[in-house]
């Protein structure tokens, strides 16, 4: 008994210890369901592996309360920040959120951070097809996977698992939450080198009236579109057509002409340069969203190929479940489950 109370007391100093050291807040970046993305300055030299978490305390909203937080960064594709998302559910972080999407948010956030904590080491990059099942706020952990397996497919000559992001929402205004698997800043990293599958589904919602008639417009229009460049190119051509015609049948009449000369250097040549930038890289885009239903894990699975697939779940416990018996009832054995804890 003794030596397990003393134990406990050299883990809490030494929580306490680290628990002192401040943490610079770089941007913010706030989500139109009510979640923020806070990115934070580190030493180049931290390290951690995916999944990992820290504890923040933020003295102006209370000076007692630490809360865990899921690293949604990687620190091989970002050397300099770490990142963590929070989402508006308790009185704590709505008092955040408030603070920081207001018009005029506060130039200085004092943070004081614990951790990372995390595994030694992970296990995704073994298995073929790598299967990630979140509900909610879930998908906080799959970012920084999904961070490292881009990052592990761009060096190591594409070697890296294929990836089936199965994401459930309540509402459509969380689909905003993929668009975090990519960093604010970006990446200079190919995204289409990593075979990422994503399904989204909005299960408290049907398919808005609004995206119906947005496609019925869409449709009017390029049929429109079509019809006017045709009709465009027929005038065009008749024109070019009739003045060929006529131009021809005034040369006939003429018998003398002079043609001016110039010297090379009296014509100024104009050389336009046209800057493209790069296509904002989006996964949001790209995702399969499903309307009014749920996901059907079972079915999901046995669709999948590989001798080797890992079924990662992230979500409420009833989720977790769910997922566990399916793949313990499957009769093949190439099904590997692991439940992720996440902190929101």
């Amino acid at each position: 008994m003794l030596p397990g109370f003393y134990l406990f007391l050299v883990d809490r100093y030494l929580r306490f210890l680290q628990s002192q050291q401040k943490i610079q807040l770089v941007s913010a970046r706030v989500l139109p369901c009510e979640a923020v993305e806070l990115n934070f300055s580190k030493n180049p030299g931290l390290c951690y592996a995916p999944t990992s978490i820290i504890f923040i305390n933020i003295a102006s909203i209370s000076k007692l309360q630490w809360h865990p937080f899921s690293i949604t960064s990687c620190s091989n594709t970002d050397s300099d920040t770490l990142s963590i998302v929070i989402k508006s559910t308790g009185k704590w972080s709505h008092t955040l959120f408030q603070k920081l999407s207001t018009l005029s948010p506060p130039s200085h956030l004092d943070v004081s951070i614990e951790g990372p904590y995390g595994p030694a080491s992970t296990f995704f990059s073994r298995h073929e097809t790598l299967v990630m099942v979140s509900g909610g706020s879930g998908i906080t952990p799959f970012i920084s996977i999904i961070r490292s397996l881009l990052f592990k497919a761009n060096t190591e000559g594409g070697k890296s698992p294929k990836v089936l992001l199965i994401c459930s929402f309540k509402k459509s205004i969380d689909l905003t939450m993929i668009d975090l698997i990519l960093p604010v800043s970006g990446t200079a990293l190919d995204t289409s080198r990593l075979q990422l599958q994503i399904e989204a589904y909005v299960t408290r919602e049907k398919m808005p009236a609004a995206t119906n008639d947005r496609k019925l417009l869409q449709t009017l229009w390029s049929i429109l579109s079509m019809l006017f460049v045709c009709v465009s190119i027929v005038i065009a051509a008749t024109s070019v057509f009739l003045w060929n015609k006529k131009h021809n049948k005034a040369l006939k009449q003429i018998k003398n002409t002079s043609t001016p000369t110039t010297s090379p250097g009296s014509v100024n040549h104009k050389t336009d340069r046209e800057l493209e930038s790069l296509p904002n890289q989006s996964f949001i885009q790209t995702a399969e969203i499903h309307y009014g239903e749920r996901p059907d894990i079972k079915k999901i699975l046995s669709n999948c190929d590989g001798s080797s697939i890992g079924v990662l779940v992230s979500g409420p416990g009833k989720m977790r479940h769910e997922v566990a018996s399916i793949c313990t009832s499957c009769s093949t054995d190439n099904l590997h489950f692991e439940s992720i804890s996440f902190s929101w």
